[in-house]
């Protein structure tokens, strides 16, 4: 598997990266320049801070290695003047080459790399250089959330390395579309037994080359086939009985509900009309989030707007100001304000989830909701305690924050005994063996307190294994905790039955992390 990415080299050249080196005559002279995608590979690698920076040059066989041959195999089958003009990896490094042996570098030495694929047909009117591949992780700030970033291995000069990062890819305009390249994000992340593969992308979709695009019928058979769970929507389809959907599930809430477990999202969109009256349409694919402590909106919303709605707690994605994704239009690790592309034009979202879950997160914030009222409601099983009190008058205003994470138990568990004030490894120990390998935490905060201390006030633990069943919710309802309280539940006559074991942790408690 994998073999594009480790081809061996033909020829290499090595440059020196630094405050003299110009991106744009460097792309000009190689005839690349013209493309956009190609120059923010250049832009990312040059924002990183680094004293002395290298270029690996290296000419690769354009017959390529494993998907890129097979690639070349179908095209030339469907036209025959087809041909590869040339295949290039270029690599980016922290260092000066020049004064190390290339044998002597790492993996924390690589900056990031793209594969240049220079496609000619003269029967259909293409020639042109795009970027195959390309592995650059986020930028490191802060605030930029990706919780899907993968290390694939790749060959530089002969040697393997690791890059992390989330694959970018651009279409070619004859073998694969927008929708092609925003999967092939996506599945990489989710990548098991089979290798994710343009033709065999075509082959399930029955699509002939040159490309006509991926409808979300064929979207779905593809995710489908690489065993990627999903909940998507086309507004298209739900327009004639719902016109409201856009407004009671909006496209950016699905959007960060992949996100931030790790599964990723995709959203599909109209653009505006060109000079001949056709509507075109375009697909992104999303996997990172930035995230503002200091903004005004779920305030002002509760307070201000939304006051007298029957929202009854504020989501977490209210702290989201952009989604982090690629556009092959444009380049890798942008990001994209979280609602600038207005619903009205969005035709099609998807929300990923992480392998093994079974519903969405929409769906376990609403349901752990009506369960943290049920808890709320027996609170006289609970000693009083100050913050259980602060949670109860946050729940009456509808003031409660609540966050949806996907994870394993041992992500879950693991992450409790970082607590230092958790001291209950007989309660794990008594519950480990019984509970289902994926879960969905839902957190919940306070708005003062989610932002600023990055903190909680206890989660809700389902089973995410499970698809919920209506009237059996309480099926996947595994524990509620609370400052000073583990809370079970059994049902009785189909009447929740709550039980409590004191907690170690008397107070709130740092949110969940996976970076």
């Amino acid at each position: 598997m994998h073999e594009h990415r480790l081809a061996e080299s033909l020829e290499y050249d090595i440059y020196q990266f630094n405050h003299d080196f110009s991106c744009f005559k460097f792309l000009c002279e190689n005839r690349l320049l013209t493309n956009p995608a190609i120059h923010r590979c250049f832009s990312l690698a040059r924002s990183v801070v680094a004293d002395e920076k290298s270029i690996i040059w290296e000419r690769l066989s354009p017959n390529g290695e494993g998907i890129i041959n097979d690639e070349n195999k179908l095209l030339k089958a469907s036209f025959p003047d087809y041909k590869c003009n040339c295949l290039y990896r270029v690599s980016f490094w922290r260092k000066n080459i020049n004064n190390y042996k290339i044998a002597d570098l790492s993996s924390a030495d690589l900056i990031g790399y793209l594969i240049i694929k220079h496609d000619d047909c003269p029967s259909l009117s293409t020639n042109h250089f795009y970027v195959f591949e390309a592995v650059f992780p986020k930028y490191a700030h802060p605030h930029n959330c990706s919780y899907g970033e993968k290390q694939y291995q790749v060959c530089f000069v002969n040697k393997i390395f690791e890059a992390k990062g989330v694959i970018f890819c651009q279409q070619n305009q004859i073998f694969k579309c927008c929708a092609h390249v925003a999967l092939f994000s996506i599945l990489s992340l989710h990548e098991k037994d089979e290798e994710i593969s343009f033709a065999t992308m075509n082959r399930i979709a029955n699509i002939k080359i040159p490309y006509t695009g991926l409808n979300t019928q064929a979207i779905r058979k593809i995710l489908k086939h690489y065993n990627v769970d999903f909940y998507d929507i086309d507004y298209d389809e739900t327009e004639e009985y719902n016109n409201n959907i856009k407004n009671d599930i909006p496209y950016h809430k699905l959007a960060y509900a992949g996100i931030e477990s790790g599964g990723g999202a995709l959203i599909g969109f109209s653009l505006e009309k060109d000079n001949n009256g056709q509507v075109s349409r375009h697909m992104i694919p999303f996997f990172g989030h930035t995230f503002n402590k200091d903004t005004w909106v779920p305030h002002a919303d509760a307070s201000y707007f939304h006051f007298s709605s029957e929202l009854m707690y504020i989501p977490s994605d209210s702290w989201t100001s952009s989604f982090i994704g690629h556009d092959d239009n444009f380049g890798a690790n942008f990001c994209v304000p979280k609602l600038y592309i207005e619903k009205e034009n969005v035709n099609y979202i998807v929300e990923i989830f992480r392998n093994g879950v079974k519903y969405s997160a929409l769906q376990a914030e609403v349901y752990a909701l009506q369960f943290l009222y049920s808890v709320i409601n027996n609170v006289d099983i609970i000693d009083p305690d100050f913050w259980v009190a602060i949670l109860n008058d946050a729940i009456r205003q509808k003031k409660i924050t609540l966050r949806a994470i996907s994870l394993t138990k041992d992500d879950y568990f693991n992450s409790l005994r970082k607590n230092d004030n958790f001291n209950d490894e007989n309660i794990i120990d008594a519950i480990y063996n019984d509970w289902p390998n994926v879960l969905w935490m839902v957190e919940f905060s306070l708005p003062q307190l989610f932002p600023t201390n990055e903190a909680k006030l206890g989660e809700i633990i389902m089973n995410a294994t499970e698809k919920l069943t209506p009237n059996q919710e309480y099926n996947n309802f595994l524990l509620a905790r609370l400052p000073g309280a583990w809370i079970f539940c059994r049902e009785e006559n189909e009447i929740p039955q709550f039980s409590t074991l004191p907690s170690s942790v008397k107070s709130y408690m740092k949110n969940f992390s996976a970076n």
